[in-house]
């Protein structure tokens, strides 16, 4: 009697181990899942897409410049390691929807519409309009690029609004170059009457070749707003958490040494 109460016993614990055991094994999945998905203790790798060479913003060898290594100390809060992938400015913007890549950078309403995979402003360009004070050129709207030969970085026409995308069309001596290195050349060279770059670009390439050319100083012409610049993520879920990140690393002493390092004003 006692061998048959113990095996009804014995029954019974294993029909119940039976029943309880598919929802722990349940449980265990999900719980590794959402791990994997949401990466708390674990450094993430993420490819990111960023243009050509633009220093002092971006500097591709050893993943150097301002912006990259800002980029770099906000994503290190969020336990990710950003990959760089360097591409022309052009190219770049459709890479996201042909699922190369998982962030893009330096990027606006213009380029990005969809808001939702769009970050807050993490950098501010000072786009200007610049030619040589030999050519007395009076530049004081963008109306003003009018019948003048301008060479602008790529895709200016989309980056820069409306009014200044309805110049660059109209005008027949307008041209984009994706090398800004090779973009300041054509105004030292006296092959255009004007640049659109930024001036922090500008001053950094026009220091490095001023010593192989001969040429007059520079005129800058601020016909623009500045152009503050985000990141878009293939995730959206990615956006709250950088905004976040981003808005704590802007207050500390890195990001104002940063800042400085680079001679970054504005």
């Amino acid at each position: 009697m006692f061998r048959i109460t113990q095996t009804l016993k014995c029954c019974q614990l294993i029909i119940l181990l039976a029943l309880i055991l598919p929802n722990i094994s349940l449980a265990t999945s999900t719980d590794v899942t959402l791990k994997k998905t949401y990466p708390h203790n674990t450094n993430r790798v993420l490819d990111v897409v960023v243009g050509l060479a633009k220093p002092p913003y971006v500097i591709p060898k050893d993943d150097k410049g301002y912006e990259l290594e800002l980029i770099s100390a906000v994503f290190k809060t969020m336990d990710i390691s950003p990959r760089y992938i360097y591409v022309p400015l052009g190219r770049s913007v459709s890479l996201l929807d042909q699922g190369m890549g998982e962030a893009l950078l330096t990027i606006n309403k213009f380029i990005v519409p969809n808001d939702e995979i769009r970050t807050v402003p993490y950098i501010s360009y000072k786009n200007v309009a610049i030619s040589l004070k030999n050519k007395a050129l009076k530049v004081n709207t963008i109306a003003d690029l009018n019948n003048k030969k301008v060479a602008a970085f790529q895709y200016a026409h989309k980056y820069l609004g409306y009014e200044f995308s309805k110049v660059a069309a109209k005008n027949p001596s307008y041209i984009e170059v994706p090398n800004q290195f090779q973009q300041v050349q054509l105004l030292l060279e006296g092959r255009v009457d004007l640049l659109v770059m930024d001036i922090n670009i500008f001053n950094h390439i026009y220091k490095t070749l001023i010593g192989q050319e001969t040429t007059s100083e520079p005129n800058i012409h601020p016909i623009f707003p500045d152009s503050p610049y985000s990141v878009a993520f293939k995730d959206p879920n990615l956006v709250e958490i950088f905004n976040s990140a981003f808005k704590k690393y802007s207050l500390t002493k890195e990001y104002r040494s940063l800042k400085n390092r680079y001679e970054i004003y504005n």
